[in-house]
């Protein structure tokens, strides 16, 4: 009976541990990088399409030449889907784990990358400097939460092999946040063209679990 062969990383579920930089997009010209870190877990449903959850915290920090400031320690979760590029090519194969063994790590890294979006909540705790509390440009609120639509891309580096799969990974991320609200830097602007903006780029360690060759 044929098997099928597939170089994802890890068999049904992966956990992961990462960090990185942050940045923030809001009402402020001057955006420095912070920092942020994450853990997640994937599940795969079908070769190279996942599930999975992500639990997060960072911090954001904003500043502009009228003496704005604002500072934001966030805490969030969401749930997502990813999809590889190993969708689009997946071989059947008498023997699947002389074909996995022997598959070339450059096809192994493309089949890899991937894209995704999901949906979460992100809760902000805020130090602003607003000034005059009247002045409607300076309106805003220490606290808040929002809904966010987190999208992805990026690519998972798979090591350590076992019969059925990598065993561990590398991953490299970059996350757009689309924050449905204009407080994550403190500030509600009546003005404001857009809703706030988080990016986070991440690297992680992933391990796997319930590895197995799939028939």
């Amino acid at each position: 009976m044929p098997y099928l062969a597939f170089c994802q990383f890890g068999g049904g579920l992966s956990v992961e541990l990462g960090a990185g930089a942050t940045q923030l997009y809001g009402e402020m010209m001057h955006k420095p990088l912070k920092f942020g870190y994450h853990i997640g877990a994937d599940y795969i449903v079908i070769p190279f399409m996942t599930v999975g959850v992500q639990g997060m915290m960072g911090r954001l920090a904003a500043n502009d030449p009228m003496g704005r400031m604002a500072k934001n320690n966030y805490m969030g979760a969401n749930i997502n889907a990813k999809a590889r590029l190993g969708l689009l090519w997946i071989d059947d194969k008498e023997n699947f784990e002389l074909t996995y063994i022997r598959e070339h790590f450059f096809r192994s890294l493309i089949r890899n990358i991937y894209v995704g979006t999901g949906i979460g909540l992100l809760r902000n705790e805020i130090d602003a400097n607003r000034g005059t509390p009247n002045d409607a440009h300076l309106v805003g609120e220490d606290e808040s939460s929002a809904v966010f639509v987190p999208l992805n891309l990026g690519i998972d580096i798979p090591f350590g092999y076992s019969i059925s799969g990598p065993t561990w990974a590398i991953n490299a991320n970059a996350q757009l946040g689309l924050y449905f609200g204009d407080e994550l830097d403190g500030y509600a602007n009546m003005y404001s063209r857009h809703d706030d903006r988080l990016l986070y780029f991440s690297l992680s360690i992933k391990k796997s679990f319930l590895n197995r060759a799939t028939r």
